[in-house]
């Protein structure tokens, strides 16, 4: 930790609000991404396991081996969905009530925006605040383009 600190002295503040600026992207795209593998376990609880105990009663049981399979084969398909199918999956399903399927899109909507445009506003805020030629800021709204975005 010590020699964090002693590196941080050494950063200009543009510098530091930028590794902040990653750090929080970092933990934002982190969450969202384990609510959408938390998500994918849900379905498995909630969907496979009604469907699967549904074939075993139908076949008179299963083996490990088939069992294993059919999970396989689910867990498969279901990460190969995008977090907006799989959020729509959930609507065949009664464990999940609309309040929850209502936070999830917009928790999606969310991660979508982090993951796709986050970025490109942030460029153009840095676009707009870089240094007038010959040095200095230039003059007039430098910052008021990031300021809706909270990235000012």
């Amino acid at each position: 930790m010590r020699n964090f600190r002693q590196f941080d002295q050494k950063l200009s503040d543009d510098a530091l609000e930028l590794r902040e600026t990653y750090a929080a992207y970092g933990r934002a795209v982190h969450v969202a991404s384990v609510l959408e593998a938390h998500l994918a376990f849900a379905l498995i609880l909630g969907d496979f396991v009604k469907k699967i105990t549904i074939k075993a009663e139908r076949m008179g049981g299963l083996s490990q081996k088939q069992y294993q399979s059919e999970l396989a084969a689910y867990k498969k398909k279901l990460f190969g969905k995008t977090m907006g199918q799989m959020i729509r999956h959930t609507r065949t399903l009664t464990l999940f009530d609309y309040a929850l399927r209502v936070r999830l899109a917009e928790a999606k909507k969310r991660r979508n925006f982090l993951v796709h445009h986050f970025w490109q506003e942030r460029l153009m805020c840095s676009v707009h605040e870089s240094p007038a030629p010959g040095g200095g800021r230039p003059k007039g709204k430098t910052k008021s383009i990031c300021r809706p975005l909270g990235l000012s």
